[in-house]
């Protein structure tokens, strides 16, 4: 199957009882209002996964 046809996950999950109900990155419990915060405070891709060694680049890629 093409790149364009294949199916994507999404890293994001909303589930109610997690982190307050909020949106959160999939297998984390790292809200996205959070992560918009963290860029909105300057922090670049690369610095917030030096600090989440448990994220990997790809994980930027699917959304």
């Amino acid at each position: 199957m093409p790149p364009d046809q294949a199916p994507r996950t999404s890293w994001i999950e909303k589930t109610p009882g997690v982190c307050g109900g909020e949106a959160w990155i999939r297998h984390t419990r790292h809200t996205v209002a959070g992560l918009v915060q963290w860029r909105a405070l300057g922090l670049t891709d690369g610095r917030i996964l030096e600090h989440h060694p448990d994220w990997i680049e790809a994980d930027w890629e699917a959304s």
